[in-house]
């Protein structure tokens, strides 16, 4: 299992512990993720986006790498946990065991193409904002791994915020990597600038 993956589910089990008693004001959006209709799952994820709980970064991650599931008599979204012989089907956002993860009893929650784009813009928010410095780096060093241009939002409000100086200047990288192929001369040219304060 991906570091980044076994983190984000050891945060929302540890949080979900405390919080079991009582559902958080945004449940109703993360069950809306398990509902047939895409444009619901749209409506769901613009909801819960705008919310800073590491559980929901968890949710989202997981919808993106097609790895959360609807379990449970009540059929909730639910996370499939690696244990040892096999794997548990855990509810995402109380914590609560749905026992192993039978494959006959779990569904999986499908998402397509036109809803990739806001899911990885949500996605990464949460991380570029985390309070872990971590998970912002990691976040950081990914988009210049892997450049996307749809992210530049994202990245120019992380670079605002950013108090870090050696993520700021992965962000910087990464946001240049993208205007570098800019249709405006002047977006190239400043691309280019941000490079020579970088990489000295």
């Amino acid at each position: 299992m991906p570091w980044r993956k076994f983190v984000l589910i050891f945060v929302c089990l540890m949080t979900c512990v405390t919080a079991r008693a009582e559902l958080p004001a945004w449940d109703a959006a993360a069950q809306m993720l398990a509902e047939p209709a895409f444009g619901k799952k749209l409506e769901a994820i613009g909801q819960l986006q705008v919310v800073r709980d590491e559980r929901i970064l968890t949710l989202l991650t997981h919808l993106m790498d097609g790895d959360l599931y609807v379990a449970g008599e009540k059929n909730r979204v639910a996370l499939r946990i690696e244990k040892e012989g096999g794997y548990e089907a855990v509810d995402a956002v109380t914590g609560e065991s749905f026992g192993a993860a039978d494959s006959n009893q779990m569904k999986k929650i499908m998402i397509n193409n036109a809803l990739r784009k806001p899911l990885r813009g949500a996605v990464a928010s949460f991380e570029l904002t985390s309070p872990t410095l971590e998970v912002r780096k990691s976040a950081a060093e990914n988009l210049v791994k892997s450049v996307d241009a749809q992210l530049l939002p994202q990245i120019v409000a992380a670079i605002a915020e950013e108090k870090n100086n050696g993520v700021r200047e992965t962000l910087i990288l990464a946001r240049g990597l993208i205007e570098i192929n800019a249709t405006e001369a002047s977006t190239r040219l400043g691309a280019l600038e941000s490079f020579d304060g970088i990489l000295k």
